[in-house]
């Protein structure tokens, strides 16, 4: 079972002191998400305090298509969609494990 929405709200690769970067497409967070057959979120959202710019592009590029975005107060967020059904359908006609 997959969530419908999966939100990666002020991440803090920066500053946050955090471990390892949510973001990043290659780390623990990404892995996890796209780990073999599991299903994926059919949104992200990403958004946090400070400027709209830090979240102006998708985090992940199979979320590339923009849905929405909105504010409350000086936090900032954007919702976008999985615009690649499945990663793994472009290696379905192979025999690739």
């Amino acid at each position: 079972m997959a969530p419908k929405i999966l939100a990666i709200i002020q991440p803090g690769e920066a500053f946050g002191c955090n471990w390892t970067n949510f973001t990043n497409r290659g780390q623990i967070l990404a892995r996890s998400v796209f780990y073999k057959d599991n299903p994926l979120p059919e949104y992200v959202i990403n958004g946090g305090i400070g400027r709209s710019e830090f979240y102006r592009a998708p985090i992940w590029p199979e979320y590339m298509e923009f849905v929405k975005k909105f504010n409350i107060g000086a936090k900032y967020f954007r919702i976008w969609k999985r615009s690649v059904r499945d990663v793994r359908d472009r290696y379905a006609s192979r025999d690739i494990e």
